[in-house]
C-alpha cells in the first residue's frame, strides 16, 4: 500500500504545492473588502501572490496527502481524517457554508499542531495537504511559507506574528479576531525599474521592505481591533531619510499611508545580520547593507556607513484595519517654488527664468509677466512628479490678487486666493498682479492632499514669492513734436503718452487720465478750440486724438501729467514751433501823394496772412502798375509777412496790384502837381 500512496503523492503534490487554487491576484493589486461569504461561488482572498488554478482533489486523494503530512509524527493521520470525511459530506451536499467551516477547522487544527511539534511530513507535504484542503472547501487560498504562517482564535490574547525572516511582522491586541483567522506574512521580490518604484500603486518613493500581509478565516469575518503592521526598511538609509520613512500599502479604497505606530517588536538589527548572510539579503536589501545599495538612488539621498543606520529599536510601523502589500514609503513631498521675484526663502527647483528676465522688483498695481508668473513644482525626494495636486496660492500681502493660469497662458478671474492643479510635469502657475500700494508684495503657496499625493502625506513647508511694488519711474511721450521740429498752425499734431517702471516696461495695469497742458517759452499758452486736453490710459497708454495750434510762433512745448498709486508724475515734451499754414489773404494800403514833381518815388507795403492771421513768411508777390513804374517787379515777404516795392508815380491817378497766389490787393496814389 505504501509504495500506491507515494506514486500518487507525487502526482498530487505537482498540483497542490507547484500550483495554487484559482487566484489571479498579484502582490502590488489592492486588497477588496472582506464581507461574510455564503454561498458556494463566493470567492475568497489568497494569503499569497502564487500560482494558478489546479485540478481538486476527490476525498481518498485527500486522505493520501493527509497520511503524507502527519505521518511518523504526532498526532498521527487518523486525527484529521475524520475531519476530512465530514468536510467530504458537506461537499457531497454542496454545503459550502458547511464546507468552509470545516476546511478551515482541518487547516486550523493542522497548523497548531505543527506550531507546537513538527509534523511527520516535510514543508512541501504539509503545505500540499493545506492548499488541497483549502481548494477542496473552496476557501481559496494559498499557504506559501508556513513560517510566515499563523493562526489567531477569539480567545487569544495579544500576539506578535513575525515573519519568517524576522523582517516584518504583526502585533494584535486581545480581542482583534472574530472567528479562527490564518494570518500570512511573506515577501514580495521586486527588481526596481528606477530608484524609489516598487510593487505599490503610489508614485510616492518606496524603499525595500516590501511584503504581502493577509489573512483569511471560514466567514472572512472583518478585525475588531486594528493591527500594528511592522517592516523593516533598508539598514543603509540616513537616519533623516528613515525618520521620514511611512507605512503605506494598497488597501481597498486605493493607496493609503497608515498612522504611525510602533514598531519596536522588530529586532531590525539582528534581522539584518541574518538576512546579510542568507540567499534573501539580494532581496530584501539589493546591493547589500551599508550604504551598498546607494546605486539604486540619486546622489541626493545621502547613505550612512556605521552602526548607527542599524536602527536596531525596531522598524517603520503603521496603524492598519486592513492588509494587503505594505512597503516603506517616503512620505514626503518636496514642494519647491520659482520664479515671480525668486526671492532668497525660494528653493529653485529648476523653475526659474532665463537670466535677467525677472527680478525681485515690479511696479505696482502691474500684473506680472508670463515669464515670471509664480509656479511651484511637486515631486518626490528622487525627483518623481506628482500631478494633479492641488497647490492653494494666496496673495497674503500688498493687497495683489492671483488668477489661475489656463495651458495656453491666459488669466482666469482674479481673486485673493485660488488652488491650481498641478500638470503632469508636476508644475502649477498662476497670474499674480501686485496691489496699488508701494512695498512689498507676498504670496504663498501651499500644497494639499489629491491626485498622486495621498492622505498622509506632509510637505517640506509652506512657499513664498515675494515682490516689491515700485513706483513707475516716469511718463514717457510715445508721440509728439521732436525737439526744433516745425509744425503747420492749425494741423493736428499726434501726441500719445505711456506710463513705465524703471526698466521701461509698460504698465498696463494703468489705466488712469492724463492731462496735457501747452507752454511757450514757459509761460502757458493756448489750445486751438476743439483741443483734446484730458485722455484716459488704456493698457498704460493715453493718447490725444486731436491737438491744434492756430497762433504761430517759436518756443512751443507740451506737458503731460497724471498720477499713479498715489504719486503724481509729470512729463515735458522738446521745445518746437508752429509755422503760419499758406497764404490766406493779403493787405495793402491806399496811397496818397501831393508833391511838386509827380515822379516822386516812394515804397508801398503789403502783408500777407493766413487764415488765422498769422504772417506768411516767404510768400511771393508780384507787383502790377497801372500808372508810373515799379521795381522789383516780385518780392518774398519777411518773418512778419511783409514786403515792398519801389513805385515811380505818374502825374494824376496811379494804382498798383500787389499778387500772391489767388489773393490781390490793390494800391492807388495820386499824383498832384502844386501850383506856381
Amino acid at each position: 500500500m505504501r509504495p500506491y500512496i507515494l506514486t500518487r503523492l507525487t502526482a498530487l503534490l505537482a498540483c497542490v504545492v507547484m500550483t495554487a487554487c484559482s487566484d489571479t491576484r498579484g502582490s502590488g493589486i489592492t486588497t477588496t473588502s472582506e464581507p461574510v461569504v455564503l454561498g458556494s461561488a463566493a470567492p475568497r482572498p489568497s494569503l499569497s501572490a502564487t500560482g494558478v488554478a489546479c485540478t481538486l482533489v476527490d476525498a481518498t486523494q485527500l486522505e493520501i496527502l493527509a497520511i503524507a503530512a502527519f505521518s511518523g509524527g504526532s498526532p498521527n493521520p487518523n486525527s484529521v481524517i475524520g475531519k476530512i470525511r465530514q468536510l467530504r459530506r458537506a461537499v457531497t451536499a454542496n454545503n459550502y457554508v458547511a464546507a468552509r467551516r470545516e476546511g478551515f477547522s482541518i487547516m486550523e487544527f493542522t497548523l497548531r499542531k505543527n506550531s507546537q511539534r513538527p509534523l511527520g511530513g516535510t514543508k512541501a507535504e504539509i503545505a500540499g495537504f493545506l492548499n488541497a484542503v483549502s481548494c477542496f472547501a473552496r476557501l481559496n487560498f494559498v499557504i506559501g511559507d508556513l513560517g510566515g504562517t499563523y493562526i489567531v482564535n477569539p480567545g487569544d490574547g495579544a500576539r506578535t506574528l513575525p515573519a519568517a525572516d524576522d523582517l516584518a511582522g504583526l502585533r494584535l491586541t486581545a480581542g482583534t479576531v472574530q472567528e479562527p483567522t490564518v494570518f500570512s506574512i511573506s515577501p514580495i521580490d521586486f527588481a526596481p525599474t528606477r530608484p524609489g518604484s516598487g510593487p505599490l500603486s503610489t508614485k510616492l518613493d518606496q524603499y525595500r521592505g516590501f511584503y504581502d500581509f493577509q489573512k483569511t478565516s471560514a466567514n472572512n469575518l472583518p478585525l475588531l481591533q486594528n493591527v500594528v503592521v511592522g517592516v523593516c526598511a533598508p539598514a543603509s538609509l540616513d537616519a533623516g531619510l528613515f525618520a521620514r520613512l511611512r507605512l503605506g500599502h494598497d488597501a481597498s479604497a486605493g493607496f493609503r499611508i497608515e498612522p504611525p505606530a510602533n514598531a519596536d517588536f522588530l529586532n531590525c538589527a539582528t534581522a539584518y545580520a541574518a538576512v546579510e548572510g542568507s540567499s534573501n539579503a539580494d532581496r530584501f536589501l539589493g546591493a547589500g547593507l551599508l550604504g551598498r545599495v546607494a546605486s539604486l538612488f540619486t546622489p541626493r539621498i545621502a547613505f550612512a556607513a556605521s552602526a548607527d543606520a542599524m536602527f536596531a529599536g525596531g522598524g517603520v510601523g503603521g496603524l492598519a484595519s486592513e492588509l494587503s502589500p505594505f512597503a516603506p514609503v517616503d512620505a514626503t513631498v518636496s514642494f519647491a517654488g520659482g520664479v515671480g521675484g525668486l526671492a532668497s526663502e525660494l528653493r529653485i527647483h529648476m523653475l526659474e527664468p532665463a537670466p535677467g528676465t525677472c527680478s525681485g522688483q515690479a511696479p505696482a498695481g502691474n500684473a506680472l509677466d508670463p515669464a515670471c508668473r509664480p509656479k511651484v513644482s511637486l515631486a518626490t525626494e528622487l525627483d518623481t512628479p506628482l500631478a494633479g495636486a492641488p497647490v492653494t496660492f494666496t496673495a497674503t500681502q500688498g493687497g495683489g490678487l492671483v488668477a489661475l493660469q489656463s495651458a495656453e497662458g491666459s488669466c482666469g478671474a482674479f481673486a485673493t486666493s485660488v488652488i491650481a492643479t498641478t500638470l503632469a510635469d508636476g508644475t502649477a502657475q498662476v497670474c499674480w498682479t501686485l496691489g496699488s500700494a508701494l512695498g512689498r508684495n507676498r504670496l504663498r503657496a501651499v500644497g494639499g492632499i489629491g491626485g498622486d499625493v495621498p492622505a498622509g502625506t506632509t510637505y517640506e513647508n509652506a512657499r513664498f514669492f515675494t515682490i516689491t511694488g515700485i513706483s513707475p519711474s516716469r511718463l514717457v511721450l510715445l508721440e509728439a513734436p521732436p525737439s526744433g521740429a516745425s509744425v503747420v498752425a492749425g494741423g493736428n499734431i499726434s501726441v500719445s503718452v505711456a506710463m513705465v517702471d524703471a526698466s521701461g516696461a509698460v504698465i498696463t495695469s494703468f489705466n488712469g487720465q492724463v492731462t496735457l497742458g501747452l507752454r511757450r517759452a514757459g509761460d502757458a499758452a493756448t489750445f486751438a478750440l476743439g483741443t483734446q486736453t484730458v485722455a484716459t490710459a488704456i493698457s498704460g497708454v493715453a493718447t490725444f486724438s486731436t491737438v491744434r495750434i492756430e497762433t504761430s510762433g517759436t518756443g512751443y512745448s507740451l506737458r503731460l501729467s497724471g498720477t499713479f498709486a498715489g504719486t503724481s508724475i509729470t512729463v515735458d515734451g522738446a521745445s518746437f514751433d508752429v509755422a503760419a499754414t499758406s497764404a490766406a489773404s493779403i493787405v495793402g494800403q491806399v496811397v496818397f501823394i501831393d508833391q511838386i514833381d509827380p515822379r516822386l518815388i516812394v515804397m508801398p507795403t503789403v502783408r500777407v496772412l493766413d487764415k488765422f492771421g498769422n504772417p506768411v513768411r516767404g510768400a511771393l508777390v508780384t507787383w502790377t502798375t497801372g500808372g508810373g513804374s515799379v521795381m522789383p517787379q516780385t518780392s518774398t515777404t519777411d518773418s512778419d509777412g511783409r514786403t515792398s516795392t519801389i513805385w515811380t508815380l505818374a502825374p494824376g491817378s496811379n494804382f498798383l496790384k500787389a499778387n500772391s497766389g489767388p489773393f490781390t490787393a490793390v494800391l492807388s496814389a495820386t499824383g498832384v502837381p502844386v501850383a506856381p
